[in-house]
């Protein structure tokens, strides 16, 4: 007859939080781990023994604020600031603390040394309201940082999968390969506005493939497939639709001495293609145009102008929603 002998073995509750950690994140190599977007960028190089402890309010604002960088570059705020917030001007999280309190993304129970679940349901409740999206449900009594940054890396792919962002490409009008401005043009978002990026530096024939300057422009978190190309004579007339539209700078990066900046008229497309002293420290900026829309009789005039793989009425309804 064969004996076994039971041996118990006790692990202290830290160990348990490694193992689960390492359990949940292990499988970033392999293909079944292929769905957590923006995980890697999430975790930003920290390394397993940071993500197996107990997280507080400073990690879960971190975390947030990164996961808002990736999905809405230069975010301009949504309010102001109140005046008195959960920590000193002189705390070095402050920074990120109001970041996310002029973005209505900082419950006021937040806490800056412990973290509540209610109070990260909520962050990731407000933060998925912007897209309309069906709140996270978190169902944990613990929470590790670990488990955020895969809270983060789901709502991040949900919203993945309907942004559906596009992007402006302009090129000189005699010279079709050379790309005058870039920009991306968001709709589903807090804050609708066009994101203008410098252009690539890299040379690439626009007569064939548009695909390297998609992967160019978009993020783990904002994919890249709709665009609109067409000469800057014509491109910019899908904005400045009259004498009245104006151009502003809503945010810049890095940051300006202040928001809203209007760029004087005439000088749109210098702002645009990153020629005007005034931006030529900038890497990316946010600008929106003020004035009446561009009508369906300028846009059906323009559309055959446009290389674009898509249809005449998802041109028109992108552009009217803006």
């Amino acid at each position: 007859m064969f004996h076994c002998k039971l041996t118990v073995v006790s692990v202290n509750l830290g160990m348990w939080r490694k193992i689960m950690v390492f359990l949940l994140l292990w499988p970033v190599t392999s293909l079944s781990f292929a769905q957590q977007r923006c995980l890697l960028e999430l975790k930003n190089g920290q390394d397993e023994a940071g993500l197996a402890q107990l997280a507080t309010g400073r990690d879960a604002a971190r975390y947030l604020k990164q996961a808002v960088d990736l999905l809405e570059p230069v975010l301009p705020p949504l309010r102001q600031a109140p005046a008195e917030l959960p920590l000193s001007p002189q705390d070095p999280d402050y920074p990120t603390i109001k970041f996310l309190s002029e973005r209505r993304l900082l419950p006021n129970n937040w806490q800056p040394d412990v973290l509540d679940v209610t109070v990260w349901q909520e962050m990731l409740g407000l933060l998925a309201a912007w897209y309309e999206l069906e709140p996270l449900v978190v169902d944990r009594t613990e929470l590790i940082n670990g488990q955020l940054l895969l809270d983060l890396s789901e709502l991040i792919d949900r919203f993945a999968m309907r942004a559906k962002p596009v992007v402006m490409i302009a090129s000189d009008d005699k010279d079709r390969n050379d790309i005058t401005f870039l920009a991306i043009i968001r709709n589903v978002t807090a804050y609708p506005r066009m994101i203008v990026l410098r252009p690539p530096e890299f040379e690439t024939d626009l007569r064939r493939n548009f695909d390297p300057v998609l992967r160019y422009a978009e993020t783990c978190a904002l994919p890249l497939e709709n665009y609109l190309y067409a000469p800057s004579s014509t491109a910019k007339r899908l904005f400045l639709t009259t004498s009245e539209t104006r151009m502003v700078i809503a945010r810049a990066e890095p940051p300006a001495p202040q928001d809203l900046q209007y760029v004087p008229k005439g000088k749109e497309l210098d702002y645009l293609a990153f020629l005007d002293p005034a931006v030529a420290d900038y890497q990316r900026y946010a600008t929106f145009f003020v004035g009446p829309n561009v009508g369906i009789t300028t846009i059906m005039r323009i559309i055959p102008q446009l290389r674009t793989n898509m249809n005449p009425a998802e041109i028109i309804a992108f552009v009217q929603m803006q």
